[in-house]
């Protein structure tokens, strides 16, 4: 099942390597899950880690 998409949203470009892109593009599939699911996961625990309250569950 694929993880709700919100509605309001910011797009962002964020350059990767072809091996970090082709792993995470493989890995997102596996876990039923999107890409930029996957992406948003480290920046949101980023900022928890650092004070922020991020919007996301």
């Amino acid at each position: 099942m694929m993880v709700e998409r919100r509605k309001k949203t910011t797009r962002l470009t964020v350059s990767l390597n072809e091996v970090d892109y082709a792993v995470l593009n493989a890995m997102a599939p596996r876990s039923d899950v999107s890409l930029s699911w996957v992406i948003q996961q480290p920046i949101q625990r980023f900022m928890r880690k650092h004070g922020a309250n991020p919007s996301c569950r």
